[in-house]
């Protein structure tokens, strides 16, 4: 996740070397656990663990250790029928890990649930934008048509310029907000 924020997102160099740096520590922390849980297995064969423990402390692979981006999109296609890795099912019973899905399953519906209302509020809130900007113009067309009867031979013509530009921007916005929805 963090190439993915910080990385990707990094515009200057400066910021782009710290979160390599940032990213090089962390490939760094996982590779010397790693080696530490493989020396821990070693050690748990030679000391000869029943099966069962060997059977639910696996040898590591490098598919096993590596992130899966559906954890960073779940809307990624296809990621409702991608599995974990096993070492995030250590330690869970089946009714544990059930229960873990279903909970990791509820979040990632949550965020998908809080971002589809954060884009209807957005819907709602540009609608209304939409009417405010036509109303603003055509306030706007209405002071300078006031201010038009109050001046001079010059001063009327450009008041009435004025009140034309913003008739014409109302115009122009109610005919674009209408075609776009």
């Amino acid at each position: 996740m963090l190439y993915s924020h910080t990385l990707r997102g990094a515009g200057r160099q400066l910021i782009k070397t710290r979160s390599r740096d940032q990213i090089n520590t962390l490939n760094k922390k996982q590779s010397d656990l790693v080696y530490a849980y493989a020396r821990c297995r070693h050690a748990m064969m030679t000391l000869k663990a029943d099966d069962t423990i060997l059977r639910k402390f696996k040898e590591l692979s490098k598919a096993d250790i590596k992130s899966n981006t559906y954890v960073v999109n779940p809307n990624q296609p296809g990621s409702t029928t991608l599995n974990l890795s096993w070492i995030w099912h250590v330690g869970q019973d089946d009714e544990s890990a059930l229960a873990a899905l279903q909970e990791s399953n509820l979040v990632l519906y949550l965020k998908s649930h809080t971002l589809a209302s954060h884009w209807w509020e957005e819907l709602l809130l540009v609608k209304y934008e939409m009417k405010w900007t036509v109303r603003y113009f055509k306030h706007n067309h209405d002071v300078w048509v006031d201010w038009s009867s109050d001046s001079s031979l010059g001063a009327t013509a450009y008041t009435r310029h004025k009140a034309a530009q913003y008739l014409r921007q109302a115009q122009v916005a109610e005919g674009e907000f209408i075609k776009n929805n």
